[in-house]
């Protein structure tokens, strides 16, 4: 059995004092070669331009699964 990569895209998670509940975005078409360090990074990037914090980083993955 092989899979195949297919798309990526990374969810962040934003707490701050303007919204009571967390506020999530998802960036579509992320390379499959990004690295945690990269994701964390953007991910960071886009709270400095904010009052909020990032407090989750998700990478989603989708895959073709072929028998």
């Amino acid at each position: 059995m092989s899979d195949k990569w297919l798309t990526s895209s990374v969810q962040f998670e934003f707490i701050g004092d303007g919204h009571l509940l967390p506020v999530k975005r998802t960036y579509p078409n992320v390379v499959e070669s990004a690295t945690t360090e990269q994701l964390m990074k953007f991910g960071q990037a886009i709270a400095s331009l904010t009052t909020d914090t990032l407090s989750d980083t998700t990478l989603i993955k989708k895959e073709a699964v072929a028998g």
